[in-house]
């Protein structure tokens, strides 16, 4: 059996530093990113929210940074131990970061870049309790540097991240699906409730912005117009919004002769918007598996209502 040998992080990288202490001048335009802690999650850089600075200003930092493809990133300030992998691609090029942020350099003749990567993750509690402060904690590069991890020989270690990442591809891939659902489903909300192209729209009268009549969608838009009190108000529109798409889709998915009684139309209301409620709820609670089914839902109802429309 191979053993295992006990090193530090600074035994294994070639290059450990964080990024600029100071600020930089905003650019908006510019095509040069100043990520911080909140850019690092998931395994890897997200630019939806990261601050684009001057050329000049990116130039005099990616001096000490020096990010390259195939860099990992850790946050080492407030959110400690969130890791990223530096993807082989042209923006990388193009980023830098504040002193949040922290780069390792491994080195490859000692260390696997996906084992490292992994081990790290599987040490976030040790990470933690290298931090220090009370208001906002911090990971000083000494600390970092002289963090212990134990370690096969190479051959072992890309065996095992041969098999973790066969597992991220699959979680990757799925990402990208919801990314694509979410986008379909937004597109629905608009087409429906903002240029009032629903199924049907061409024989049903609109005042003041709304459908006329007893149909299933006037019922659906009352459901629209709605929205929960309380404290999910804040947090989860978007998400009322998929369980109002969710609503209406189910309506059409009916078949087209179905009659709504208008006078039966508060009580649906209520009751509708009582199981949205519950529904969301529940979306809260279980998180990522009660949600990715709501979205499934949506779009298969979708792909049903446009189908029976045409």
């Amino acid at each position: 059996m191979n053993p295992w040998a006990s090193v530090t992080l600074g035994d294994i990288c070639s290059f450990i530093t964080d990024g600029k202490h100071g600020d930089c001048a905003n650019d908006d335009e510019s095509g040069f990113y100043f990520i911080s802690a909140k850019d690092v999650r998931d395994g890897r850089i997200s630019y939806e929210s990261a601050r684009q600075i001057t050329e000049a200003d990116f130039a005099e930092t990616h001096r000490r940074t020096n990010l390259k493809p195939g860099d990992i990133l850790v946050t080492n300030s407030g959110t400690i131990g969130r890791l990223a992998i530096a993807t082989d691609d042209e923006v990388t090029t193009r980023t830098t970061f504040q002193k949040s942020v922290a780069i390792l350099k491994v080195k490859h003749d000692r260390v696997s870049l996906r084992f490292l990567y992994y081990t790290l993750a599987a040490n976030h509690s040790a990470l933690n309790n290298e931090a220090r402060g009370a208001a906002q904690k911090n990971l000083l590069l000494g600390d970092l540097r002289r963090l212990t991890l134990r370690i096969p020989q190479l051959a072992t270690q890309a065996a095992i991240a041969d098999i973790l990442s066969a597992y991220d591809d699959l979680i990757e891939n799925n990402r990208r699906r919801m990314a694509l659902l979410e986008e379909a489903a937004r597109q629905l909300y608009r087409e429906w409730f903002v240029r009032l192209r629903f199924p049907g729209h061409e024989h049903t009268g609109i005042t003041n912005g709304a459908p006329e009549g007893g149909s299933a969608f006037q019922l659906r838009w009352r459901l629209r117009s709605t929205r929960p009190r309380g404290s999910l108000t804040n947090r989860s529109t978007g998400r009322w919004r998929w369980l109002t798409c969710l609503a209406v889709a189910w309506s059409f998915s009916r078949p087209q002769d179905a009659k709504v009684d208008p006078g039966a139309s508060s009580a649906m209301a209520t009751r509708s918007l009582r199981g949205s409620r519950r529904a969301l709820k529940t979306v809260r609670r279980r998180s990522s598996t009660s949600w990715t089914m709501v979205k499934l839902a949506v779009a298969q109802l979708s792909s049903l209502c446009f189908a029976r429309s045409e």
